[in-house]
């Protein structure tokens, strides 16, 4: 279904629909939807994949990102969610910066301003991390990680100086690492995340020409 949504300005949606709603309990159905979406202005378009939620009388009492849902109850497209605000060439949304900011706190220095200490570290962030790159996407993943969180400062030793000197904090090292990391794995991303979409042949692609209508044209109604 191809349609333009008032309520954001030069939104073009191109979406696969499960049209069957499924019980979820407490007399409750869900529908989800799932497809490619785009906002004029933005770099690409971006997937997403939401949910309805109606009571028994069909009246819609939520819904939204409720991905644990969608995934019990709609297991066939769980493979879809991994990919909620990727663009279509395979890139998360604000992928270095969001990856660069959660490792930050997970490695404790994190600032919310430079005079301000740095915010304790929580194991949380390290998940949030994750789900922010497609974590798993790919199968080098794990042992990418693994590896770059294992390395140690750098330091070197002068002759006199009983303390080695640091050139690199570890900190900082595995932030360089993580964002090479980042910027190399990207093009691998989106190879994967073809092949998850080709298995719905329901899933259309935005076109170009569907790109430049929505930015240069201001008359949503034309383009409905």
């Amino acid at each position: 279904m191809r349609s333009i949504d008032k309520k954001v300005a030069f939104k073009y949606t191109v979406e696969g629909k499960l049209k069957e709603g499924r019980p979820i309990g407490n007399n409750e159905i869900m529908r989800v939807w799932y497809g490619f979406h785009y906002i004029g202005g933005n770099r690409r378009p971006h997937f997403s994949v939401t949910a309805d939620i109606f009571d028994k009388h069909g009246k819609d009492i939520g819904g939204g990102c409720c991905h644990d849902l969608i995934a019990k109850y709609f297991p066939e497209i769980a493979c879809l969610i991994s990919w909620h605000l990727v663009d279509d060439d395979g890139t998360p949304m604000h992928y270095i910066a969001n990856g660069i900011h959660w490792m930050q706190k997970y490695l404790g220095v994190y600032r919310i301003f430079a005079h301000t200490d740095c915010e304790p570290s929580e194991p949380k962030y390290l998940d949030h991390f994750k789900s922010t790159i497609v974590f798993g996407a790919l199968p080098s993943d794990e042992y990418k990680l693994k590896g770059i969180l294992a390395s140690e400062a750098t330091v070197e030793h002068y002759e006199g100086n009983p303390e080695p000197d640091v050139i690199e904090t570890r900190e900082k090292k595995i932030l360089r690492l993580v964002k090479n990391w980042l910027m190399d794995r990207r093009l691998m991303l989106h190879e994967a995340m073809k092949v998850d979409i080709a298995k719905f042949p329901e899933i259309k692609y935005i076109t170009t020409d569907e790109i430049n209508d929505v930015d240069q044209s201001g008359d949503l109604k034309r383009r409905v």
